[in-house]
């Protein structure tokens, strides 16, 4: 549609101009190499980039992603913009609203979190001859948490998806992956 069109120049144009300024932003930055100058010229960029990144986006900041799973979640358009940015400033995460059709009401719905953990295993491997239970049990046992905090754990061609009952076991999970 000629309206989504006009929106990408729009965008393109933007990202371009941003592009260009982030390069001399940066190169003018580097050149303050010791004490206040340097702390100065580094907030001077970083303020410059956000509020150029405000620009591109048009939406409010978001907190930032911590897994995999929470990024992939995210539109599209704001994985891309981020993809331009410079590394220090990749931690900051633009949302946008995706577009919706005239009249009707913009309904956001939160991001659901992932709480999966992917166990990966050989072809060989012992663990893949036990049943869903034996290894909810095993990991309930080794870990010392309830086996209702893992209430699910599925077997995928890779190993096992273990379905962790909220975030701290996830967590948990992870950090504590060797023991189990």
């Amino acid at each position: 549609t000629k309206l989504a069109r006009d929106r990408a120049e729009e965008y393109n144009a933007k990202l371009k101009v941003f592009q260009a300024f982030c390069a001399k932003v940066e190169e003018a930055a580097k050149q303050f190499t010791t004490g206040p100058e340097r702390e100065f010229a580094q907030k001077f960029a970083d303020s410059f980039l956000d509020s150029w990144n405000q620009a591109l986006t048009d939406a409010k900041s978001a907190p930032a992603h911590t897994t995999y799973s929470a990024v992939a979640a995210s539109p599209p358009a704001a994985n891309n913009a981020l993809a331009h940015q410079p590394r220090h400033h990749q931690q900051q995460r633009q949302q946008q609203q995706p577009p919706h059709r005239q009249g009707q009401p913009t309904i956001s719905a939160p991001l659901r979190v992932d709480l999966r953990v992917f166990i990966r295993l050989d072809a060989e491997a012992p663990a893949r001859a036990h049943n869903d239970y034996a290894i909810r049990a095993h990991i309930s046992r080794k870990l010392g948490v309830d086996p209702r905090k893992i209430p699910r754990v599925l077997q995928v061609r890779s190993g096992w998806a273990v379905l962790a009952a909220d975030i701290t076991t996830r967590d948990l999970l992870v950090q504590r992956q060797t023991e189990w």
